[in-house]
């Protein structure tokens, strides 16, 4: 089948990939969609408690779509940390690319999905306004609405999130409640990608990998809770494809249910406030997440399958 031309939309990835292995999912399951165009991937930052975080994801992202067999030239540079305020922009090659995909005529609609800090995207609306009129941002970000709180992606640069939310650039907000459902067995990861040649066993791999860093991570608390260590995350039977949502929202009709509701703005802790000029944006409440995951494992079969 063929996805008719006025059905196809524009993509543009930003990733933070370093952080951990679900963004190498998301990336090959765009690319893989027949739906979505991707137009161009850029490398995010981890925060600023990771200064090399950016320049690790672009080689992260590299590698995922040379396994994949997509070309690297896809692939850009973004800002290799947070925005210091919520007027001055930062430059990089994945900012440019933004700015010029966004200003190009193209009468398909451009999205841009947002599976870490959303300092890129925030860094090009600073540095040209026109570009939110001609794009949706797609965000995994966000929790607890309307007090807020800490979320990872949206701490890694609060006022790169602030200046999302105050621009007038659309956004749909897939909050933490939401993309942590995106929960897979460990051993369904196994039956459905040790097939997929070489790129499989890279996320396979990769999972491991992120799981042994988590451990380490994670404090342990097996002494004083041990029933809430034992089932907390990171699980140890299972991982998630938290950033797939972004993309999975685009490939299906009502693949999840929102809200509209007022942006709120972040403060440092990540507490909210609701400012009275506030536009109106989508805030997720649900997904469907087994048609989400099982639409990336039979594509990833169809194209890496063997036998």
């Amino acid at each position: 089948f063929e996805v008719p031309e006025k059905k196809r939309i524009r993509v543009i990835v930003d990733s933070d990939a370093s952080c951990e292995i679900d963004d190498h999912f998301a990336i090959l399951h765009a690319l893989l969609s027949r739906k979505a165009e991707v137009r161009g991937i850029l490398a995010e930052h981890c925060g600023a408690d990771a200064p090399n975080g950016m320049e690790q994801s672009y080689l992260d992202i590299v590698k995922t779509c040379e396994l994949g067999g997509f070309s690297p030239a896809l692939v850009h540079r973004g800002v290799e940390g947070p925005l210091r305020d919520e007027s001055t922009p930062r430059d990089a090659e994945g900012v440019d690319f933004l700015v010029e995909e966004a200003l190009r005529e193209d009468q398909r609609p451009l999205f841009v999905l947002c599976q870490g800090a959303q300092t890129n995207v925030a860094a090009a609306i600073l540095k040209n306004p026109e570009i939110c009129r001609r794009m949706t941002v797609v965000m995994v970000a966000g929790t607890n609405y309307p007090l807020g709180g800490y979320e990872f992606n949206t701490m890694n640069d609060y006022h790169a999130f602030n200046v999302i939310q105050r621009s007038a650039v659309p956004v749909w907000m897939i909050p933490e409640h939401v993309y942590s459902t995106m929960q897979v067995g460990l051993f369904e990861m196994e039956a459905k990608l040790r097939h997929c040649g070489e790129v499989g066993r890279y996320l396979l791999d990769g999972t491991a990998v992120t799981l042994q860093k988590m451990y380490r991570i994670v404090p342990d608390r097996s002494e004083t809770d041990p029933v809430g260590y034992a089932l907390d995350f990171p699980n140890g039977e299972s991982w998630s494809f938290g950033d797939s949502v972004a993309i999975g929202l685009l490939l299906g009709h009502h693949v999840g249910d929102y809200q509209e509701v007022a942006a709120p703005v972040a403060g440092p802790d990540g507490r909210y406030e609701i400012p009275a000029d506030a536009k109106s944006i989508r805030w997720y409440q649900t997904i469907n997440q087994r048609f989400i995951l099982e639409d990336f494992f039979a594509k990833m079969n169809y194209y890496y399958g063997r036998g």
